[in-house]
Formats: C-alpha cells, structure tokens, sequence
C-alpha cells in the first residue's frame, strides 16, 4: 500500500511533492520498527485507512505539536517545515556521483578511495558505473526492475562486484528493519518530533529489495540517497574521513572559483595581505567595486541537524558556519587596513561572502540563519564590519547551486557582483525573497550546471559503460545512451 501510493504518477515534481510522500515514507520507517512488524493473519489496511493514518501525521507536523517560541524562532520553524520538502522538488541529474567523482581524483591508493573499497567491495569508479546503470531505469519512470538488469554487465564488472553494488544500494525486508531499528534516537519506544520533518532516512539504501527485484523508494530518494551514499559508508569512520575530506572539498570549491572571471587569492595569499596568523578563508574574489569572500565547509550535517527545533541544538550543529562568518568580517576589515592589500580590494566599498557546504542544509541567507541561531550569536563586532559586509550579504548555499552559479558566470555576460546584488535587491522585498538560494538562481533563469570534474567523471563512466556493452564511447551524454540498453 505505502509502496504503491509513492509510486502513483505525478504531472510533475510540485504535485508530487503535494501528496508528502516524507509522511508515507516516515510510516514505511515506523512499520518496520515495529517488533511485530513481520505478523501475518491482521486484517489489511484500505485505501481510506491509510489516508487518514496520512492526514493525522501531516496535522501533527503543522505547529499543533510545538508553537513559535523564543528556542524554536519562526524562521528555524519554517527550515523545519522545508527540510523534507526540498529534497523532492529538486532536479534529476548526473550531480549524484560528485562524491565519488572527487575520491576518483585522489587516485586508487588514497586513504579515502582505500577505505572506500575496504568498506564496499567496490572501488569508486565500478561505484559510479554502477550507480549510473540503475539510474537508466529510473530516469525512464521505471521504479522497479530485475536485478538481471546487470546482467550484460557481469561479464565486465564480475559477479561480486555487482553483488557488492547491490548489496551497499538494498535492503531486504529482515535487513531493513534492522537498520532503522539502530538509527540514532530510535532505541527509546517515544517518537521524536523531529521525525515528522526529516528527509528519509531511508535513502541510504535507494532501494527495497524483494527477491530478486529492487525497487525505488522514489526517483528523489535515489537521487539523494546515490549522492550520500560515499558519504554515509565513510563517516563511520568520523575525524578520520572528514578531516581529510574537508581539505579534498576546499580544493574542488576553490578549483571551481578559480574559474569565475576575476582576480582571486588563496589562502596563502591572503595571509600574506593579512598577516601571517590571521584566520582567513579559503579564497577571495576582488571586482572593481566589491570582494566576494568564500569560504568551504563539508561537515557530517546529521538528519538531526536537519530537523533540529531549538536554536541552541542548532548553533552547536552549524557552529562551522558562525566561525565561516566571523572569519570573513575579520578578513573584510583587515582588507581595509592592510598595506599589503591591492588597492582595488581596500577601497571595495562592498564585500560578500559565500559559504559552499558540501550538502544543502537549508541555512539560507545571512539575516535568516541568524534568526535561527540563539539572540546575539552573530552581533557585528563594529559598525564598519556591518557597513562593509552585512548579513544580508551573506549566502550558504550547497555545492551543487555553487556549480550551477559558476557554470553561469564563468562563461556567460552574466558576472557574479551582478547575481549578488540582484538576489540581494530581490531578498530585501518580503514578496521576492527566496528561502533557498536555487530559487534565486531558478528565477534568473539561469541553467543548471556542474563542476567539468563531475561532467567528466559522468562522461568517463558511460565510456566505460558503453565499452562494457560492446559500442562505441559516449562521451558528451549525460542521458539515455548505454543506460537504455542494459536488462
């Protein structure tokens, strides 16, 4: 019934998401951990049954459970309120193999690409192959389909290669219900509020297996789920992966800033302008009448960040955030006053600063993720670090909208001062403001891009797809191609 009522076809993404399949998917979770679960005998549920099981979860997530209060600010309730409904109005695209893409980079003896195989059984690029076969079905519409859709592709990858795939990408219905039972939080009977407002956590495993067919939770789940899956196999191993990821994502986001028009400095650079012990962020871009500030942050970014309903718990979850902010003035003010500095860069009457975080956490635009954080967490410290960068100049945006923005500017007449202060002018009017910076970037029109890393592990791997088949490369399709004829 769940199942069947996710799946039931859509004119498009909007009405799709009008029917909250996060509701449906949160009573799949809950049915699962529950003890009896697997009982047979009970009378099955009908139609209108499950409907109002529905409408009574959506009414307890609509502030009957939990008002505005002074930890639970309107703006942080409203982060609540989108949280699962984002995920589901985003685009399909090729965007979900950008982790793997990255550890691609490092080499097969890398750490992260070890540790990676290690866990999986599969090394990061029979991992985007792979992810990129079961994605042609479900670009198709197809939400279920055989597991000897792999099979014209065993004679290449191997036989456990492909069961690894598989195995890392499924859950039976015994394997599914012990994992939600260990998710964290879930070893108490109670259920949390919070839940109500999270993106599924069933997205790590994008498909339900039964037997020998896997089926997709929805073409967003595995969209979302495909995208984290090296980053939920590698946090199990905490500092250790994210210490050495975070330096790998600052080297894409400021490989990616390079590429937009403009005179840049690194971080090198800027501590020589600034000092050699100054905090400092990852690059600056210096236009004849402004400097943009950036600034990389890949952090876990855990559900219970996502759907967090106190402002406390939700500053502690982004402190890396406020630290990117703070950085930012200190640099915006020390631009000003050091001899060093060019001289287009300490007369800029203007700064902005974008933060890239390696997922989108909803934390908006400067003067709304403020309003989520506890009272005063983010004073000015002077009145010339608010004239020079206010925070209604400030953006966190995910890495995928960074992408897209650069993809733009860096080839386009379209320049990034000029998006800035139009998506700055737009969010100073209550009626045009946007919660979530893709809407900006939606309403200028402007088309999707990726990073030429990511194009270009797509393109290799349906080269190598395609070469596994038989035919001739692919290079330059991000759709349809080797995909179609596979099973």
């Amino acid at each position: 019934m769940a199942l069947d009522t996710l799946q039931l076809p859509a004119a498009n993404a909007l009405q799709h998401t009008m029917r909250a399949p996060w509701i449906t998917l949160l009573m799949i979770k809950w049915v699962f951990q529950d003890d009896y679960f697997d009982r047979v005998g009970g009378p099955r549920i009908d139609g209108p049954q499950f409907d109002e099981l529905r409408d009574k979860l959506w009414n307890l997530g609509d502030g009957s459970i939990e008002g505005i209060r002074d930890t639970l600010p309107g703006t942080l309730f409203a982060r609540r309120l989108l949280n699962p409904q984002v995920h589901f109005r985003a685009p399909l695209g090729a965007g979900f193999v950008r982790d793997a893409a990255l550890l691609d980079t490092l080499g097969k003896k890398h750490p992260l690409t070890a540790m990676f195989e290690q866990r999986t059984g599969l090394n990061v690029q029979e991992f985007m192959d792979l992810a990129i076969a079961a994605y042609g079905p479900i670009s198709e519409g197809r939400l279920y389909f055989d597991a000897a859709w792999f099979s014209p592709l065993r004679a290449m990858y191997s036989n456990k290669v492909i069961d690894s795939f598989i195995t890392l990408v499924s859950r039976d219905e015994s394997e599914l219900a012990r994992f939600v039972r260990l998710l964290p939080g879930q070893d108490k009977k109670e259920k949390l509020v919070s839940e109500l407002f999270e993106f599924t956590p069933l997205r790590r495993y994008p498909f339900f297996r039964e037997g020998r067919t896997l089926r997709s939770w929805d073409p967003q789940v595995f969209a979302r789920g495909m995208e984290g899956i090296v980053h939920s196999v590698l946090s199990e191993n905490g500092n250790a992966y994210m210490d050495t990821f975070s330096k790998v994502f600052e080297k894409h986001v400021v490989t990616e800033a390079r590429r937009i028009p403009s005179d840049f400095y690194g971080e090198t650079d800027l501590r020589h302008i600034l000092g050699s012990d100054s905090r400092v962020p990852d690059g600056m871009l210096s236009f004849k009448d402004c400097n943009v500030f950036l600034e990389s942050k890949a952090g876990l970014f855990a559900e219970s960040v996502m759907s967090v309903g106190h402002s406390r718990i939700f500053a502690h979850g982004t402190g890396g955030i406020r630290k990117a902010i703070n950085q930012a003035r200190e640099a915006s003010l020390g631009m000003r006053s050091s001899d060093r500095a060019p001289t287009s860069a300490r007369h800029a009457p203007r700064d902005y600063l974008i933060v890239v975080t390696n997922k989108e956490i909803s934390a908006s635009r400067g003067p709304n993720f403020a309003a989520m954080l506890p009272q005063g967490a983010l004073d000015y410290p002077s009145e010339e670090a608010q004239t020079l960068l206010p925070l209604e100049h400030i953006y966190i945006i995910s890495i995928s909208d960074f992408e897209r923005v650069v993809a733009n500017v860096a080839v386009t007449d379209c320049s990034l001062p000029d998006l800035l202060r139009e998506c700055v002018a737009r969010d100073a009017d209550p009626t045009t403001s946007c919660f979530y910076f893709s809407m900006h970037l939606d309403r200028m029109e402007l088309r999707g891009g990726l990073s030429p890393m990511v194009n270009n592990a797509f393109d290799a791997a349906m080269d190598r797809l395609t070469a596994a088949l038989g035919g001739k490369a692919a290079r330059g399709t991000r759709s349809g191609s080797p995909v179609q004829r596979l099973g």
